[in-house]
């Protein structure tokens, strides 16, 4: 079971990290880094465009309506089928740019932190963007 980090004392927690109150000294620093590398946020890979589209029609009533629009066609509604295809687009159209717009600011919100070193705070170090 996963260790309940609220539920324990500083002490206990400082001894579980096996570090102290003042933060870690340069050495301690520098052996974290060779071991776990730099603190970066690892980046979403970029989806296709043509992919973000079709994902817009996998849900149930999507089906539901794509089956009216078979249905339509196979007796002869041509213009029921039309028009419910074109609402599918429409909507797929309007959830697609919805999604463009969310991507798009993803890269503003970058974390910050502090951290002791030697018992000096260490400014507020961004984290690295890794998708750009």
């Amino acid at each position: 079971m996963a260790q309940l980090w609220h539920t324990l004392s500083v002490d206990d927690v400082l001894e579980n990290l096996d570090t102290k109150q003042s933060g870690l000294t340069e050495d301690d620093a520098k052996k974290l880094l060779a071991r776990h590398g730099p603190n970066r946020i690892q980046g979403r890979k970029k989806k296709s465009p043509l992919v973000v589209f079709l994902r817009q029609f996998l849900s149930p009533l999507i089906y539901v309506l794509l089956a009216a629009v078979v249905v339509s066609i196979v007796v002869s509604h041509y213009t029921d089928a039309a028009v419910i295809l074109g609402v599918l687009v429409l909507n797929a159209t309007i959830g697609f740019l919805q999604e463009q717009q969310c991507r798009a600011f993803d890269p503003v919100v970058l974390p910050a932190g502090r951290g002791l070193q030697q018992g000096q705070e260490r400014g507020k170090q961004r984290a690295v963007d890794e998708r750009q």
